[in-house]
């Protein structure tokens, strides 16, 4: 008969263990990462996550809406975060800014402009002088000489497009002896 050998439960207690953590993987954390406002954007890239793991996180803001900051101060987006810990962030979002634009001639008999309106901040707008027979454009406001162009919107804005008749004018002096 042969004899059995005992093993303290203490040791056996530690190689389940071992053999559970190394039969199942890694460690895993969750990264919780959502909107402060759900009505203004949303977030992706939350989940669970083994140690070690890259989580990347975007957050996209809705229609009207921009990204501002995570709750940690970070105003990078999209984000990645290095796992080791269970990871809780939230989003912020702003509305975004709306300008005007303003786009005039400074004489409407000699030219017509377009391209004004109200805009969101960032986008690209083109604006364009058209001169009536006779003149021509000469330049903008700001020194730009193209007649149609294309700014982004930073804030309120005028542009007045110059316009200049092509007529020549000559003085003629007569004497007389």
């Amino acid at each position: 008969m042969k004899h059995l050998r005992i093993i303290p439960a203490s040791i056996v207690a530690v190689f389940a263990a071992l053999l559970l953590f190394f039969a199942c993987g890694k460690e895993t954390f969750i990264v919780s990462a959502v909107p402060d406002d759900p009505s203004q954007g949303s977030v992706s890239g939350g989940g669970e996550y083994k140690n070690g793991d890259k989580a990347t996180l975007k957050a996209t803001p809705y229609s009207g809406y921009q990204f501002s900051k995570w709750n940690d101060g970070m105003t990078e987006n999209p984000r990645s975060v290095i796992v080791h810990e269970n990871v809780s962030l939230k989003a912020y979002f702003s509305k975004v800014p709306y300008y005007r634009i303003n786009v005039t001639s400074n004489n409407t008999s000699w030219g017509t402009v377009s391209g004004g309106g109200t805009y969101a901040s960032g986008s690209t707008v083109t604006i364009k002088a058209t001169p009536k027979s006779g003149y021509s454009f000469e330049k903008w406001n700001d020194g730009n000489t193209s007649a149609t162009r294309t700014i982004t919107v930073t804030g309120n804005a005028t542009y007045t497009a110059q316009f200049k008749s092509n007529t020549t004018y000559y003085t003629i002096t007569v004497t007389s002896n």
